[in-house]
């Protein structure tokens, strides 16, 4: 058997005995649900060249902004397959949640999924937004993964325990409607971010120019003849003002300055990001909604 058809023969198969879940799907091509951006083959290869960076596999927690207690398991051997990155997760079997993990893989794979937690940019091909990543952190088990709508597998889930079933017509027609329903809700989600658009051009529309007063005509020649006097060394420039620097030094810093600070007093940069994802959430969920990764209430204020 070649590698390919044994990798394609794993996908979708859970072996409780070792705790391992072959062929879960890590990442897929399409819209990421909630940030307006898309994923495509680019970003696909971007994932798995960043995960594969991890010698002893990418960590798996949990749910998000979450510690090390809730790390159960790890990613080894990333695939591209079609429209899908997978992988195999390895789950710790000590965990305390390794066999409530396995029963609701088994039982309902389309309900849950993962969602990678990671940092990169944005890239703009023909006014469509397609997600970059430079540096990915984990692959989390959440309900409602962005960028894996179709759940955990995508494929019927092949229990050693149980045998095996074909799928079904039925099964079928539901994988379009869900397709359906993710394309219709996504136009939506455009059309109302366009009207939101217009209204905003509209109100932002220049009012007819004020006419010019005596006032503004003094000020304007009055602050050309400084500009001339300074070009000639006549203007004299005031001593900076110490409370502009102490003000400066207060400004709140960014998810990135922090990271550097971290990194520049010795300390590993993914270890520097892993701190900062979980003592500074605030600048964290900043720094993600700066690249493009707008919250639902924050979407909200945009469309209202």
């Amino acid at each position: 058997m070649s590698v390919k058809k044994l990798f394609e023969s794993l996908v979708g198969k859970i072996d409780n005995a070792l705790g391992i879940l072959h062929g879960v799907s890590v990442i897929t091509e399409g819209p990421a649900r909630g940030h307006g951006q898309f994923i495509d083959a680019t970003t696909l290869k971007q994932v798995k060249e960043c995960a594969e960076k991890y010698s002893g596999g990418l960590k798996v927690k949990m749910n998000h902004y979450s510690g090390a207690e809730s790390i159960i398991g790890k990613l080894e051997n990333f695939r591209i397959e079609g429209d899908k990155l997978r992988a195999d997760l390895h789950l710790v079997k000590s965990h305390e949640k390794f066999s409530y993990i396995l029963e609701i893989c088994q039982m309902m794979p389309d309900s849950i999924g993962l969602s990678i937690s990671f940092s990169g940019s944005v890239e703009n091909i023909k006014n469509i937004e397609y997600t970059r990543c430079t540096e990915i952190y984990s692959a989390d088990l959440v309900d409602t993964p962005a960028a894996n709508p179709d759940g955990l597998f995508h494929q019927e889930v092949d229990n050693k325990n149980k045998g095996n079933a074909g799928n079904s017509q039925q099964e079928t027609n539901q994988s379009k409607n869900m397709d359906e329903k993710i394309f219709n809700d996504f136009k939506g989600e455009v059309n109302s971010k366009f009207e939101a658009l217009k209204g905003l051009i509209e109100s932002l529309k220049p009012a007819a120019p004020a006419p010019i007063t005596k006032e503004q005509v003094e000020e304007f020649a009055a602050k050309k003849v400084a500009e001339a006097l300074a070009k000639v060394g006549q203007s004299q420039t005031p001593p900076p003002n110490p409370e502009d620097k102490k003000k400066e030094d207060e400004k709140p810093k960014t998810f990135s300055q922090i990271v550097d600070e971290k990194v520049e007093k010795g300390m590993k940069r993914t270890e520097a990001i892993e701190f900062c994802v979980k003592n500074h959430a605030k600048e964290y969920k900043e720094h993600r909604e700066d690249l493009g990764f707008v919250t639902k209430n924050a979407k909200k204020e945009i469309l209202n």
